[in-house]
């Protein structure tokens, strides 16, 4: 049964017409619950900051308008995040998502605006295969970094990668280059890589290697080439001679020895060391 509820309002506007605007509410229908008909005014959503919205507490599926956004407009929560309404392609703006395949791999992570991001490497940074038992490879996060007047005396140095947030990765992997050189180690590897054209790869921050992680499950084009029986080097160091791994199994965030490319733990005797590269757009 439809419940149809007719509102008549009485407005004077110059010529002091009547106009008539019906809400239709279907609460058994197949279609639309409800169906706003009008030729002389619009909904709205409710209008509020980013900070405002930050505030919310929003379950999937709940729609505001955010006034100081980029872009300002219209934005649905989708269960993790915020995103833009319309996906727009028009001349120079294009609108990317999570998932999509874009800017040479992967989309793992978009701003507000839609228009800037992060991409994940279609595959791993390539290892060297040391004949470890069942063919495992690994990749060394780096080698320590001593004083250049007393190496054999003096405890490693700090590198100073430290920026753990989303974008950090960037100047993380230069810091790392800049002070440890050319060699075959996970940083200067990825900033090696070209993969569809696209260069500016970089190792990810520990923020940036989470987002992978928390997004493996609707990467369909990075779950085929993910290892997840393997730990994932960050760019992040975790002390003098140690460095940041995730476990994208399970998330677990762990510090290894920067020049190790496998461990041991439990009754599986060697976890490989990976790396998967990003970059951002």
């Amino acid at each position: 049964m439809k419940l149809i509820i007719h509102f008549a309002f009485t407005i004077f506007l110059f010529s002091s017409q009547l106009f008539a605007q019906s809400v239709t509410i279907s609460p058994s229908g197949t279609s639309a619950l409800i169906d706003a008909k009008s030729t002389t005014g619009g909904t709205t959503l409710p209008n509020m900051n980013m900070s405002q919205r930050g505030a919310l507490t929003p379950k999937p599926g709940l729609q505001v308008f955010c006034n100081n956004c980029s872009p300002v407009g219209p934005y649905v929560y989708d269960g993790t995040q915020w995103k833009a309404m319309f996906n727009i392609a028009n001349g120079n703006t294009t609108i990317y998502s999570v998932g999509q395949q874009a800017q040479g791999g992967t989309v793992i992570w978009v701003d507000d605006s839609g228009q800037h991001g992060l991409v994940a490497a279609p595959e791993d940074v390539p290892v060297v295969n040391f004949g470890f038992p069942y063919g495992n490879k690994g990749i060394k996060w780096g080698n320590m970094l001593y004083k250049a007047e007393d190496v054999n005396q003096n405890e490693p140095l700090h590198v100073g990668a430290m920026g753990p947030g989303v974008y950090d990765g960037e100047k993380n992997t230069d810091v790392i280059v800049n002070k440890l050189g050319w060699d075959s180690y996970a940083a200067f590897l990825c900033r090696q890589m070209n993969f569809n054209r696209y260069g500016g790869w970089y190792l990810p921050s520990l923020a940036e290697l989470l987002l992978i992680y928390e997004n493996k499950n609707i990467l369909t084009g990075l779950s085929k080439t993910v290892k997840l029986d393997a730990y994932y080097w960050s760019s992040n160091e975790g002390s003098q001679t140690e460095a940041v791994m995730v476990n994208l199994v399970d998330g677990e965030v762990s510090n290894y020895n920067k020049s190790s490319t496998y461990h041991t733990a439990g009754d599986f005797p060697y976890y490989a060391h990976r790396a998967r590269a990003v970059r951002r757009f």
